[in-house]
């Protein structure tokens, strides 16, 4: 049976979007055959840390039908981009279509209620080549100095060196860090205006990794071998000592 749906399997080319909030991405970036890049390279405010980002995260799969292959890309895209938030300090989240009240400018009707959404100007059917739609993004600074800058984002230089070494890690670890990276997530998201939600959530992320290293040691303890004087909300980078 196994077999027999390996061979229906055609290749399908997906993109899916997620946004954030914080400047633009410089460029676009290639972790083994994904693309992830900002929808808008160039928007006219690229510095601006509170405005709403889109960005694309292009790939392809291989999968039974359109269907299925919609279900596994979704499944795939969350995954990197949660692994990206505990990498960049961002938290990433779909696109909603909520009807929202926004100024207008006009003095008239000042308020307006308008449904919220992007149209994406660089839409395409297939793989785009590198450079194709974007410049490629610079992997600059550390995931140990991550903070909200005036400049573009980058993704740090351990971007890759992390993904290679869950590549070659075991299944345990890959989905105790992909836990710890979602948990991280939702503290961006569902924490961004609760402090409380956002302290509860981290905690958890930190748990998450302490208990699969089986230590026995106390999340105090934990944090002192891994991040030594540093901060609570500092010590949350220590997955970058562990893998």
């Amino acid at each position: 049976m196994e077999s027999a749906f390996s061979e229906r399997k055609s290749n399908f080319f997906k993109r899916n979007y997620f946004c954030y909030i914080g400047s633009n991405l410089d460029g676009e970036y290639w972790i083994k055959k994904v693309r992830i890049a900002p929808c808008l390279p160039v928007d006219g405010i690229d510095t601006i840390i509170n405005a709403e980002r889109y960005i694309c995260v292009d790939f392809e799969i291989d999968a039974i039908d359109e269907h299925n292959a919609a279900i596994l890309s979704e499944e795939l895209s969350s995954r990197l981009m949660y692994r990206l938030s505990l990498i960049s300090n961002i938290g990433f989240y779909k696109p909603s279509t909520d009807q929202v009240w926004v100024l207008t400018g006009n003095s008239e009707r000042p308020s307006e209620r308008f449904q919220r959404g992007f149209f994406d100007p660089n839409r395409v059917d297939r793989m785009p080549r590198k450079r194709e739609l974007c410049h490629l993004g610079a992997y600059a600074g550390s995931i140990d100095n991550i903070y909200a800058t005036t400049s573009k984002m980058t993704l740090p230089k351990e971007t890759r060196p992390i993904f290679s070494g869950l590549e070659k890690s075991n299944i345990k670890l890959i989905n105790a860090f992909d836990s710890a990276a979602q948990i991280y997530n939702l503290s961006h998201v569902a924490g961004r205006r609760f402090a409380t939600v956002r302290l509860a959530y981290l905690v958890s992320c930190i748990d998450a990794i302490r208990f699969r290293s089986k230590s026995g040691q106390s999340f105090t303890q934990f944090l002192q071998e891994y991040n030594g004087e540093n901060t609570v909300d500092e010590s949350l980078r220590v997955h970058a000592k562990i893998t």
